[in-house]
This record gives C-alpha cells, structure tokens and sequence, in this order.
C-alpha cells in the first residue's frame, strides 16, 4: 500500500514539475511575440514618419500591406530601411507560426500591423483584433 502511494506521488510531483515547464515556455514566449510587436511598432512609426512610406508605390491613398518575411527579397529604400531597422534575422512570424503583414497609407503617416492574413480582423495595430494574443 505504501508502495502505491509513493509511486502516485512520485508520479504527481512529475506531472506537476512538466506542467510548470510548458506554462512557464508558453509565457516566455508570449511575451517575446508582445516584445517582437512592440520592435515592428518602433520600426513602422520611423517609416511612416519618413520619406521612406513613398518608395512603397506611387499612389499616396493606396495602402501598401507587405508581409514581413519577404522585405529582404524586395528592392526599395523603404523595405531596405524596414530591414536595417528588424535586423536581418529577425524572426518574422509569432510564436504560434502566423505570419507578420505591415501596412502603410503613404499620404499620412498611418500604418497597420496585422497577423495571420492582412484583414481586419487579424490586426494588431491600430485596433487590436487579433484573437489568438491578448491585447496588452
């Protein structure tokens, strides 16, 4: 009988010690994605403030959404900018595997920020719409 009981708490403290490894890996990496969109926010105020916003296109009402991973691939001083300011190994997806879009209407200095796909309901910035991340 006593041999049950130690087996069961040995078990317990086991599951408890592997409970705390996920939840404690799953905060650290919720607060990287909040750290990683902070980093696009700084990033996004600089171009939209600049010049660079014009180099996306020629139509100033137009928004000009762009997905992060590919700015290294495009040519351009805006996207050169974006990509001196992130560093080139900056890590363009959240923790979850959902893709970071940027979006800038150059005749102001608006940007957006979206995850997932670039659709309203996946945006970051200004409103936060994006379900799978608390806003904080």
């Amino acid at each position: 009988m006593m041999k049950k009981i130690l087996t069961f708490a040995i078990i317990a403290l086991i599951g408890l010690f592997i409970f705390n490894q996920i939840k404690s890996n799953n905060e650290e990496k919720i607060k990287n994605d909040y750290e990683k969109i902070n980093q696009i926010k700084e990033m996004c105020e600089t171009i939209a403030n600049s010049d660079y916003k014009y180099s996306f296109g020629s139509d100033t009402n137009t928004w000009y959404i762009m997905e992060l991973e590919v700015i290294h691939q495009k040519d351009g001083d805006g996207y050169s900018k974006m990509e001196e300011i992130l560093g080139e190994d900056f890590i363009t997806k959240l923790s979850n595997g959902d893709k970071i879009f940027v979006g800038f209407l150059p005749r102001t200095t608006s940007y957006r920020i979206y995850a997932g796909v670039p659709e309203e309901s996946n945006m970051i910035y200004p409103d936060w719409n994006y379900t799978e991340l608390e806003q904080k």
